[in-house]
């Protein structure tokens, strides 16, 4: 297997990624605490407070969307490239335990119900977004876990008040703004007030393991994967096929223009006291003072907003779905990205493209995917419009990520 350690300009991640690929060389159960300390010397932007006592609420939202519900009654987690693999190591068949999904990553991955998880990986990347994932989930469990272990707080778990009052009395309670907790509330749904009863009883101890792969497990997975998706469509092996990996929002972005259309709204959004680090990157990038981009920051800021009592409003009010397959907006009068996306994908087929042209949005105008102007693309809507109706029809699909970088 490849196990190079990826070059990084920075120390102290270049040292978080050597720590965890020399520990997983062992072929045993890597302990996720070894990894605490340097995962919090590296100073992610995606974990800024890692190292505070008080719980990143935004870097634990983060984690928990990124894993699978069952998570919160995993111990081990195994990683390998085929079900081949798993079974040649001795954990056992996998594709028979619970299939399970994380609702912001598309790796495959399954639970046995007694605390092992099993994730099937494509790439060494994986392994590089799969174990801060887990070490970021489990350093702010534990946070949470210090919190509510006063029998005040526990009492309180076993019935909770599940309504907005009930909520802010339980954050103001543990120490945690209201709002904060209110964003994680929507983020595990139903999940919440058990995920909150498992973190009161106990702390987190995950452990991983990386099955001893080569190379050539790595593309006989990639191989069957293809294999399959050519077994359905066949024609698409005679055609140029793009990938959107993972940022599917982002052509919803380029083609609605919807952030842009309310910037001021989202200015003022960020010029509230306590988003001062954005309102210091907003003005950077209207001063030229860094290279970001001034859209990019908005879709990112929107997203924020949309989490808020006050952005609720810009929430679409609900469209019947059959009457948006029948007539989709154009980008200019969709009153939001969702609407839009939900137009997009509306239609069904038998060979599951619905679920494909999440990923790839058929193009019948060639320039449409070779300018990242929005206003080229809006052009060529319709004609994208009726292209995703009848994919098969066209000779070139999707959109690529060039049109649209995600903020760092």
């Amino acid at each position: 297997m490849d196990r190079t350690v990826p070059r990084t300009g920075s120390e102290e991640i270049e040292l978080y990624i050597r720590t965890y690929y020399s520990l997983l060389r062992a072929r045993a159960d890597v302990q996720v605490r070894t990894l605490e300390e340097v995962h919090a010397n590296m100073g992610s932007s995606l974990h800024l407070h890692a190292q505070a006592g008080t719980p990143d609420l935004s870097a634990f939202i983060y984690a928990s969307l990124r894993l699978p519900d069952c998570i919160v009654d995993v111990e081990r987690v195994v990683l390998g490239q085929s079900a081949e693999v798993f079974r040649q190591s001795g954990v056992g068949d996998v594709e028979t335990w619970q299939s399970v999904e994380a609702k912001a990553r598309r790796r495959r991955s399954f639970c046995d119900g007694a605390g092992t998880m099993a994730c099937f990986i494509a790439s060494g990347s994986d392994i590089d977004d799969i174990l801060p994932i887990l070490t970021s989930f489990q350093i702010e469990w534990n946070k949470f876990h210090r919190l509510l272990r006063g029998e005040q707080v526990r009492s309180f778990l076993e019935a909770p008040d599940d309504d907005d009052e009930g909520l802010a009395a339980f954050a103001r309670g543990v120490g945690i703004e209201p709002e904060d907790m209110a964003r994680l509330r929507r983020a595990w749904a139903d999940g919440f007030w058990p995920l909150m009863r498992s973190m009161a009883a106990a702390p987190k101890r995950l452990a991983v393991r990386l099955l001893a792969g080569s190379l050539n497990d790595y593309r006989r997975a990639t191989q069957l994967w293809w294999g399959r998706i050519a077994g359905l469509r066949p024609e698409l092996s005679a055609k140029a096929v793009y990938f959107v990996s993972s940022n599917t929002h982002s052509l919803v972005n380029l083609v609605s223009g919807f952030a842009l259309r309310h910037q001021a709204e989202l200015v003022r959004f960020i010029e509230d006291p306590r988003r001062a680090d954005l309102l210091a990157e907003w003005n950077d990038i209207q001063a030229r003072a860094v290279p970001s981009s001034r859209e990019n920051f908005l879709y990112y800021v929107l997203k924020k907003y949309l989490e808020t009592p006050e952005g609720q409003q810009l929430r679409p009010s609900g469209l019947a779905p059959s009457k948006r397959a029948e007539s989709p907006a154009s980008p200019a009068s969709t009153s939001s990205t969702s609407q839009l996306k939900s137009s997009i994908c509306a239609r069904s087929s038998p060979s599951g493209w619905t679920r494909a042209c999440a990923v790839r949005i058929c193009r019948c105008w060639r320039g449409a995917t070779q300018s990242s102007s929005t206003s080229t693309i809006r052009s060529a809507w319709p004609r994208i419009l009726s292209c995703r109706t009848s994919p098969a029809a066209s000779g070139r699909c999707a959109a690529s990520t060039s049109w649209a970088r995600r903020r760092p």
